[in-house]
């Protein structure tokens, strides 16, 4: 991980918002990171933490010349889960509320429906349009392609989030027709760039993790 996001996320988040709000007061940027450290740090995650959206910009770093809007991918890629209870489907969609309320008064409208669209499409059910949807999709799903024993443990994280009283049988269905699904696509990622580097790990990953769930 770049000593940038290693050591100081928050300064990086403030270089982003100064970039796009104009003025902004160091006391309004201060309240925003409050917010999402704090949804981050939420006792029930084990996944979906800051950790994972330090991820998510370590990948991003990797493709920013490929983007057409870097700055409105980098935004989304902090808040596409700041928003997150496990077992529910609208996560992306009260992510998304709750952007437009921390930013309604300080970015550019078209910027925040920008912003929206791409967190949007991390649901992975969302229709897929342009290429910065589709980088960003990809960046969501790259820790498919780490080595096993980092996706193990991933894997691991995501139960242990859904809570003591996940029914097993349910989420594991969920979880394979998920695998699934990402396996029968044309190719794992939309992107050349990130099946060169993921693919092959991704898909490894995903038929070991299958083959130990078996048929639920």
């Amino acid at each position: 991980m770049s000593s940038s996001l290693e050591s100081a996320p928050q300064a990086r988040f403030f270089s982003l918002m100064e970039r796009n709000c104009g003025v902004v007061t160091r006391t309004l940027l201060e309240s925003i990171w409050g917010e999402l450290s704090s949804h981050y740090a939420q006792p029930h995650r084990k996944y979906h933490r800051l950790d994972h959206i330090l991820f998510c910009l370590q990948q991003f770093d990797l493709c920013r010349d490929w983007l057409l809007n870097p700055d409105a991918v980098e935004l989304a890629l902090w808040f596409h889960d700041i928003i997150h209870i496990p077992s529910r489907s609208d996560n992306e969609a009260k992510s998304m509320a709750f952007f437009r309320q921390l930013t309604g008064n300080l970015l550019d409208p078209a910027m925040i429906e920008l912003v929206c669209s791409l967190i949007r499409v991390t649901d992975h059910r969302s229709p897929v349009l342009h290429c910065d949807e589709q980088f960003i999709c990809d960046i969501d799903l790259a820790s498919f392609g780490v080595d096993w024993d980092r996706f193990l443990q991933d894997t691991a994280d995501l139960l242990e989030e859904e809570g003591p009283d996940v029914y097993l049988p349910t989420y594991t269905r969920g979880k394979t027709q998920f695998f699934n699904g990402l396996l029968a696509r044309e190719s794992f990622f939309y992107t050349d760039f990130f099946n060169s580097r993921y693919e092959s790990q991704a898909i490894a990953n995903i038929e070991s993790i299958l083959g130990s769930i078996g048929n639920p």
